[in-house]
This record gives structure tokens, sequence and C-alpha cells, in this order.
């Protein structure tokens, strides 16, 4: 019994279509803050418009924009951006974070998820996330708080048309 089993569970993964490893790539980078633009302050909610500039590992370049809604009581946030690289092609991307440090407030951690792409990022689909290390308080009122961030994470890239074909 134990053998038939063994040889049913080894056929089915023989069903399944293989991962293909090239499709995955990994990736680290490094972000630095441009400017930060307050749009609006609705207790507890505050809007900013955030640019930042980076570059990533196989990807090169980039300058991000963001619009981030920051919960001044929770002490996280949500947000949308746009990564655009040094060729034109984009990424489109969701975020949800928090702070590390509640007492200081000068840590924060996102993560970073595509929902679409342009050029050599059409039907990419992963994301990252981003270390941040901010001058002050994220929640200290500041006009401009520069930020370093730390980036780790993986895009999975579809088969090209000719794979599809063959």
């Amino acid at each position: 019994m134990t053998t038939g089993l063994f040889l049913a569970a080894l056929t089915l993964l023989t069903l399944a279509p293989p991962a293909l490893a090239d499709d995955l790539v990994s990736f680290k980078g490094k972000e630095v803050s441009v400017s930060s633009t307050p749009v609006s302050f609705v207790f507890p909610l505050s809007t900013s418009h955030v640019v930042a500039e980076g570059r990533l590992t196989h990807f090169g370049h980039y300058t991000l924009s963001s619009v981030t809604v920051i919960n001044v009581l929770l002490a996280s946030a949500t947000g949308t951006s746009t990564m655009t690289f040094e060729d034109g092609d984009m990424l489109f991307l969701t975020l949800t974070g928090h702070a590390l440090q509640p007492f200081s407030l000068k840590e924060t951690v996102a993560n970073f998820t595509v929902t679409g792409g342009t050029g050599r990022f059409a039907g990419v689909t992963g994301g990252w996330t981003t270390d941040s290390h901010f001058a002050f308080p994220v929640n200290a009122g500041a006009p401009v708080n520069p930020y370093t961030a730390l980036i780790s994470g993986q895009f999975s890239f579809p088969e090209s048309a000719e794979d599809e074909q063959e």
C-alpha cells in the first residue's frame, strides 16, 4: 500500500508544470528621500507626497513618487507609489507599513507590492520590504524628514511570448 501511494504521488508531481528558476529575480537596494510635501492632515491621518531616489541590483537607478497616508495614532501607513527607471519603464505599487520603535518613531518597515508595470516590468509580480531610518520621529511634524532605506525583495517575470509558443 505504501508503495502504491508513493507511485501515485510521484505520478501527480510529474503532471505539475515545472517552476522556472529564471523567472524569479532577487534584488537589494538603497533609497534616499529627495522631498516630502504635506498634502493634508485630518486627525489622525496625515497625507504626504514623497519623492525618493534609489538603485536596485539588476535594475539600476529609479525615482519613486508616493502618496502616503500615516495614521499618527497607530504609527501605521498605507499608500500608492510609482517607480520610474532611467529607461522610462515603470512599476505601480501599493504599500503598507508601521513604525518599529514606537517610542522614538525613527525607524519604519514597509512592504511594497507590485500592482502593474510597463516595458520590461509588464506582467511582473512580487515586491519588497524597506527598512527606513528617519532623521526625526515620523510624528514630529517636521516639514522635511530625510530618510535612508535598505531594500530587499523579489520579482517574478512572466514567460516570454516565445516561450509560450513553443
